[in-house]
């Protein structure tokens, strides 16, 4: 198949932990004229879905990966997509790990990241809820589990940490929330890891910029809150506390059935992990949905790319360092970062289902 644009996008491993991840949803994210439709300079031929953008596993452009779509702009060439990867090697390895993005090929008129290629499958069986958060209307759940969100109280639709954010404003009775289904979550304290972006609600007072889980029952989920120039972290009476913060910050929550460990910006924060039992009968898992993103209390708090796992295979240091990264500075053609971005395909590595073939 001829396509007129075809890069091999490696994942810089020096900026990742120490050891490889398997199946590792890759942030891919891009800006650039090529990627604008035809019809508006680019070299995009399916000007409508954009169904000629793919990944592949290799450079033989022969085995498509799942991959999922967040958003394309066929007018300014702006791409976001979330692509399964493999294996990631760790900063230990000797080489790189790649995948090869190709677009601009008439001859693709229809979807095809299907069957086992499909959006959903980026997001192996421990991922329960992945919520991209790019509107204030419409909240799908990525994965298979149909999880997906509603709005209470106002909100906004604001520019986020990878693509659109949500804030919610205040509103009547000074609260605001998505809540969410709980299809595939296991009953009691079961471990469990939790990944977000957050921007605090401005300082003064006390706000709720983020409550995963029902704050009201102690040791019944975690939560962010401002209160003066302190921001916290963790479960209620078992914060921790750092200076007030403006901006972006990705934080994880990862708890082993004894241990809640909190991650800030990819480092684990000082005080963690701490050793606690989270309620075995209102777990995070279980009443914290719905009434997760909470932001209550007359404050303005922001939230984007939140996912949710059972277990801790999302929750290793190194997963999650390589996860911040990505999605801090996932690089740009022509511009390297937490990926490099090589014009043609020079690599095979990984091994996938056969892709369909197109007549």
């Amino acid at each position: 198949m001829a396509f007129t644009n075809v890069y091999t996008v490696a994942v810089d491993r020096t900026k990742c932990g120490a050891g490889n991840l398997g199946n590792f949803p890759l942030l891919i994210s891009a800006s650039h004229a090529s990627l604008k439709s035809t019809a508006h300079g680019g070299d995009v031929t399916d000007g409508t879905n954009g169904f000629d953008i793919v990944v592949f596993a290799d450079g033989n452009l022969s085995t498509y990966v799942p991959w999922e779509v967040e958003s394309w702009n066929p007018v300014s060439g702006t791409l976001v997509i979330h692509a399964l990867c493999a294996s990631v090697n760790g900063s230990s390895a000797g080489s790189n790990s790649s995948l090869v993005v190709a677009w601009g090929n008439s001859a693709i008129t229809t979807q095809q990241n299907v069957g086992s290629f499909a959006p959903a499958n980026v997001w192996d069986s421990d991922y329960k809820l992945v919520l991209h958060m790019n509107s204030n209307s419409s909240f799908p759940d990525s994965t298979s589990n149909g999880n997906n969100a509603t709005l209470i109280g106002p909100a906004s639709a604001i520019t986020g940490q990878i693509d659109g954010a949500v804030a919610w404003q205040r509103g009547p009775t000074y609260s605001g929330y998505v809540s969410v289904g709980t299809s595939g979550f296991a009953s009691g304290a079961n471990p469990f890891t939790i990944s977000f972006w957050f921007a605090p609600a401005p300082s003064g007072g006390i706000h709720y910029d983020l409550v995963l889980g029902n704050y009201a029952t102690a040791l019944d989920g975690v939560v962010i809150h401002t209160d003066g120039s302190v921001v916290s972290l963790g479960t209620p009476g078992h914060e921790l506390t750092f200076s007030s913060l403006s901006g972006w910050h990705h934080v994880a929550f990862v708890y082993d059935g004894t241990n809640l460990a909190i991650y800030h910006n990819g480092s684990l924060m000082s005080g963690s992990p701490q050793t606690l039992t989270l309620n075995t009968t209102n777990s995070i898992a279980t009443v914290g949905f719905p009434g997760i993103l909470g932001s209550v209390f007359n404050n303005i708090g922001s939230a984007d790319e939140t996912r949710v796992s059972i277990g801790t295979s999302h929750g290793s240091p190194d997963w999650i360092v390589s996860e911040f990264n990505n999605q801090k500075n996932p690089g740009n053609i022509g511009s390297p970062n937490f990926l490099i971005w090589t014009s043609g395909a020079t690599v095979t590595q990984q091994n996938q289902p056969q892709m369909f073939v197109m007549t």
